[in-house]
């Protein structure tokens, strides 16, 4: 019986973990809008346009007459970010112990 290294993973598990960034870091990407009501029954809105997902970690409130090309200058938020670095690690994890555990079920059946 041959020993394995605790740390030894497939290049399908790399593969889906490389995937699994590369979608956390698109989806940190996307600049998100949406229109709040300033005031309930006032009859008119203000955008809302943020970055960062599953938490926005930068965002402002426009006034009608703004540019959005203000936007790259708004303050960043460093709490929401690192969460949503957290975030993604763990779904990376995730990914690599799935894979890991259906490949290796695999193995084990082999004589």
């Amino acid at each position: 019986m041959v020993m394995r290294g605790w740390f030894r993973f497939h290049l399908l598990t790399a593969m889906l973990m490389m995937l699994a960034a590369g979608g956390m870091m698109l989806a940190n990407t996307f600049v998100f809008e949406e229109w709040v009501e300033e005031k309930p029954g006032a009859g008119y809105s203000i955008p809302h346009v943020y970055q960062g997902w599953p938490l926005a970690f930068k965002g402002v409130y426009y006034e009608i007459k703004q540019e959005p090309e203000k936007f790259p200058n708004a303050p960043i938020s460093y709490s929401p970010l690192a969460l949503d670095a957290a975030i993604g690690l763990a779904a990376i994890v995730f990914v690599a112990m799935i894979s890991e555990s259906i490949i290796r079920r695999g193995d084990d059946r082999r004589p």
